[in-house]
């Protein structure tokens, strides 16, 4: 083994190359000493003693010097699902299992708010539709998980058919019975969760007061859909928070000080609002009340209003029914969307049909732009997703259908991170235009998201967000 001295003086020569990358040839200088560290995996308990459908869990995740939070936290619990009637079974209320039960999750450094994402399991359907492929993101949301489906023919899939979205069969060929499960949902958080990527957050740097996170259950009638016959949850096991915190020595977190003196941490921010037009209107226009100094993207969905209280229907996906039954059938013939963004209309063409939406989603996640390559199955005409399983019958899982519109091809007019678009003095509104309504409107609730370049900065001990 190598000697602390040696390995000192390597991590200090290291160092001293600042920002030089390696050679054109290819040739890179001695490697450096890997430096003394541990691995914490933490599980944080629950404070508070309810832990039913809308109410609130607080955790905490411990700060202390040279420690750093790896940003893959999960939420675990078991919840027991019972039907008043008896008998039956239920699925999981999305395209990401468990994670329907999440309605919000805030992140707290003392008093300072540093995240705070509202409608949590609309938007993580959302991102998981033009992200990943079912029964991917089902899977990665729970050790048991299930997500609306509906049969359909490969035929009628290709052709954009529409259809009804009912809960189906999970990729194991069941439902789930009632009793309990026990659960396993990756958070997604820009601070803790999946949004940061693979960065670490410096704990050391806010070591003052630990980091409260705040997580509100979803409804019984949004987190978990019945089938058959109306069921409720409960959460019968206590809920932890496990996390990763990785504790490095002395010497090395004397080098990290040296090197980055001042930590910033940069990640990613949604905000919400929402809205409600009017029922079979032809247009609509969406305010977007959102005021940040680099927005990255807007996320818009147009959701079920009654569907929100009914525990037999979906509510986390952005159609929950097809085109005969809803007011909004898609971006058929004659149907355009477009952006307002102070004096400016973004795109200059408005969108129109569904590939051209599927594209605009894609484009917000730096996804692939060519439809045959995308690794969510979508077909870009119906937002259905073909899934061939086991028995070799194509189920169509129905998608969110979201109007989204990439920020970051504007320019950089940021002082913070220059990479989305300054909205603190501008107005900004969706407008979508429907050439065809059906007859029988449906009231819709839309739900908006503002992904924005969040910095966290570090004083005395405690984080800040700055956006």
């Amino acid at each position: 083994m190598m000697s602390g001295e040696r390995q000192a003086v390597m991590a200090e020569q290291v160092l001293a190359l600042g920002n030089q990358g390696i050679s054109k040839d290819l040739l890179g200088g001695d490697r450096p000493a890997a430096i003394q560290s541990r691995r914490i995996r933490h599980m944080a308990p629950s404070e508070n003693g309810t832990y039913n459908p809308n109410t609130v869990m607080r955790f905490e995740i411990p700060t202390a010097p040279n420690t750093f939070l790896v940003t893959d936290t999960t939420l675990d619990m078991g919840i027991t699902v019972a039907s008043a009637a008896g008998g039956g079974t239920f699925c999981f209320d999305g395209a990401i299992g468990a994670g329907s039960l999440i309605e919000r999750i805030r992140v707290f450094s003392g008093s300072q708010l540093l995240t705070d994402t509202l409608h949590y399991a609309k938007l993580a359907n959302l991102v998981a539709d033009v992200s990943q492929a079912y029964p991917t993101s089902a899977s990665a949301g729970a050790t048991c998980y299930q997500a609306p489906q509906t049969v359909a023919t490969a035929v009628a899939v290709a052709a954009g058919a529409a259809i009804t979205s009912v809960p189906y069969q999970d990729p194991l060929g069941e439902y789930s019975a009632l009793g309990e499960v026990n659960v396993s949902i990756p958070l997604l958080d820009g601070v803790i969760g999946s949004l940061a990527g693979s960065k670490a957050f410096p704990l050391h740097a806010c070591s003052a007061a630990p980091l409260r996170v705040e997580i509100t259950l979803a409804t019984n009638a949004a987190g978990i859909q019945g089938v058959g016959a109306a069921c409720e949850w409960t959460v019968t096991t206590q809920p932890y928070l496990r996390c990763t915190i990785v504790e490095v020595s002395d010497r090395a977190m004397e080098l990290i000080n040296t090197a980055t003196p001042s930590p910033v941490f940069n990640t990613v921010g949604y905000s919400t609002s929402t809205s409600s037009p009017t029922a079979g209107s032809t247009r609509d226009t969406i305010n977007l009340p959102f005021s940040y100094t680099s927005v990255k993207h807007f996320l818009s969905g147009y959701y079920i209003t009654a569907n929100e209280t009914d525990q037999l229907t979906g509510s986390q996906s952005a159609r929950s029914t097809g085109g005969a039954t809803v007011a909004f059938p898609g971006m058929g013939t004659g149907d355009e969307c477009f952006w307002t963004i102070g004096a400016s209309r973004v795109p200059s063409q408005p969108l129109s049909g569904g590939a051209q939406l599927a594209v605009a989603a894609q484009e917000c996640f730096s996804l692939t732009t060519h439809l045959s390559q995308a690794a969510n199955h979508l077909e870009p005409q119906s937002w259905n997703r073909g899934d061939a399983l086991a028995d070799g019958v194509l189920k169509a899982h129905a998608g969110t259908r979201a109007y989204c519109l990439d920020c970051e091809t504007m320019g950089p007019s940021s002082q913070f991170i220059e990479s989305g678009i300054n909205t603190t003095n501008a107005a900004c509104s969706l407008t979508v235009s429907w050439a065809n309504p059906t007859a029988a409107a449906t009231q819709m609730t839309v739900y908006s998201w503002a992904g924005y370049d969040l910095r966290v900065d570090f004083a005395n001990g405690v984080a800040f967000a700055r956006y």
